[in-house]
């Protein structure tokens, strides 16, 4: 009797070894570059059956249009190595045979042609209220994206922003909350959106937008505005900062026109820019009550 367990145990054993596993492969995405548009390609689908035979021996693979078709083993694709999707995305399945005995399995590739991306419409720029007039405020950048997408489907596209376009063409350095961004430069900044297949391999477009700081004055900020004063500008060595107003400075802070901080300083009434490379520079005079910025030039 004991024998006759083990052997019945057995030869179960060899049964679940022998049983056939279909891999389940990668999508094959090809871009849409034969004819754009019309979402065909030619597809060679045997380059995933490393995949789907998954190590396995004494096994054959067909290609099926629909999952009747592999289940019965009826009408079979005979070109898998030069197939052109007839719907985008088509799923195609595959049946693994053995060729030992009569177990098979049933696993399902998929065919992507990307759909690319065009803008429908030039976004609008995007405005905020400065509520301290320091040049500087949050912006969500993706609040103008449903006028580039039009009648597309927002869920086959990604966007993604940068600073520079060079950022922007080479997919480095996106801005990491683009709903929460504060501009690194003052007043009015250049945005660079990258639109994209969800699948980030095929075609992309690149175009940009202004966001702009809105300056809020009441009486107090009026006056102190029109009381700061840099001089000489342009400048070589030593900048002058005035004021009329009572208003005490309490610090100045130096950006370079990509937002770079360059220098802080405490309350001081001149600033050395010697030491400078030549071009346009932003000061924020900072106060108790208000801050300000102003542009001057380096010679």
């Amino acid at each position: 009797m004991k024998n006759i367990l083990f052997t019945i145990i057995l030869l179960n054993s060899f049964s679940m070894l022998g049983q056939v596993m279909a891999g389940q492969p990668d999508p094959i995405i090809l871009c849409d570059v034969n004819n754009p548009g019309d979402e065909m390609e030619v597809f060679d689908m045997t380059i995933r059956e490393a995949q789907i035979i998954n190590g396995q021996n004494n096994v054959s693979i067909s290609y099926h249009p629909t999952s009747g078709d592999a289940l019965g083993n009826g009408a079979v694709i005979t070109n898998p190595e030069s197939f052109v999707n007839e719907v985008n995305p088509q799923q195609i399945f595959i049946r693994l045979q053995s060729t030992t005995s009569s177990d098979f399995d049933i696993t399902i590739l998929e065919l992507r042609v990307p759909v690319e991306p065009e803008v429908q419409q030039q976004p609008d720029d995007i405005e905020v209220e400065d509520d301290n007039n320091d040049g500087f405020a949050t912006f969500n950048l993706t609040e103008n994206e449903s006028q580039a997408v039009g009648t597309q489907d927002p869920f086959l596209l990604v966007f993604n922003y940068y600073i520079t376009l060079q950022d922007a063409e080479s997919k480095t350095n996106p801005i990491i909350n683009p709903e929460f961004f504060v501009n690194t430069i003052p007043n009015q900044q250049t945005i660079f959106a990258r639109i994209e297949p969800i699948e980030e391999e095929c075609e992309f477009l690149v175009y940009d937008f202004e966001i702009r700081t809105q300056e809020v004055l009441d009486i107090s900020e009026s006056v102190f505005s029109r009381s700061v004063f840099v001089y000489p500008n342009p400048s070589s060595e030593i900048l002058f900062i005035k004021t009329k107003s009572i208003l005490q400075i309490d610090k100045l802070v130096v950006y370079d026109t990509s937002g770079k901080l360059v220098e802080e300083l405490a309350s001081t009434s001149q600033l050395d820019v010697s030491n400078y490379a030549n071009g346009v520079y932003f000061l924020k005079v900072i106060s108790k009550a208000k801050t300000t910025t102003l542009s001057f030039i380096k010679k």
